[in-house]
């Protein structure tokens, strides 16, 4: 399942594809050649989870009476690395419903 918070993190990490790209396209094209390089084997049948993040904060906090948050947290070796804060307060009820926010993409290989 996408956007589970993993063991030891503080939050669900991320790419936010507008800052990566000017088109859909080219957005998750640049964020498959980030997984690559970071060592993820990313190939055809590899499927990206998308939200949008305003209509994800506005559903989970009427459903969940819960406030998520999207922070961007750029690196040196990803300038598109943000993080979704809020999510270790509600565990499994928040992936549950983030996963059927989410849209799944196909990968765009180079």
């Amino acid at each position: 399942m996408a956007f589970q918070l993993k063991e030891g993190h503080e939050y669900v990490s991320g790419g936010w594809l507008d800052i990566c790209g000017s088109d859909a396209t080219e957005q998750i094209k640049e964020f498959c050649r980030q997984l690559r390089e970071d060592g993820f084997k990313v190939t055809e049948n590899y499927k990206i989870a998308r939200l949008l993040v305003g209509e994800t904060v506005s559903a989970i906090e009427e459903i969940l009476k819960h406030k998520l948050k999207f922070i961007h947290h750029p690196d040196d070796s990803y300038e598109c690395h943000s993080g979704m804060h809020g999510t270790e307060y509600l565990g499994v009820l928040v992936e549950e419903e983030l996963a059927e926010l989410a849209v799944t993409l196909p990968v765009e290989l180079d």
